[in-house]
């Protein structure tokens, strides 16, 4: 009884069925939700509770245009002298700065490619 006050109080379309073969692979759809249980999807204001989500953000007076690219800079170096930045043989496809404004999948991305960058030097700086 609880589950169908809830549903009430939200939004109605949060609870619209989604054809499964539209479904992305990590999608909780409304029809699959159990009680207590976020539907997480980015089909509509739900998404703004992803880390995906364009939702830019100053800390420090720096601007980030999404918590993922903010998440995924953190593995760039931090400036020209920053033992990651002079590491050799490394090639930094973009600086910190560009990845800080990056959303999506577009930083997802940015981000595996510092993961592969930082495999090479790892065990390097212990």
């Amino acid at each position: 009884m609880e589950h169908l006050a809830r549903k009430k109080r939200n939004p109605t379309h949060w609870f619209v069925p989604v054809p499964r073969e539209q479904a992305a692979w990590w999608e909780i759809l409304p029809q699959d939700a159990e009680p207590g249980e976020v539907i997480l999807s980015k089909r509509n204001e739900l998404g703004l509770l992803s880390n995906f989500a364009a939702t830019p953000f100053i800390l420090d007076g720096k601007h980030y245009a999404s918590l993922e690219g903010f998440w995924q800079m953190m593995a760039y170096p931090e400036g020209p002298d920053d033992l990651r930045a002079i590491y050799p043989n490394i090639e930094w496809k973009y600086t910190r700065e560009e990845v800080a404004q990056m959303t999506s999948f577009q930083a997802k991305a940015a981000g595996a490619l510092a993961a592969q960058n930082m495999a090479k030097m790892a065990g390097s700086f212990d």
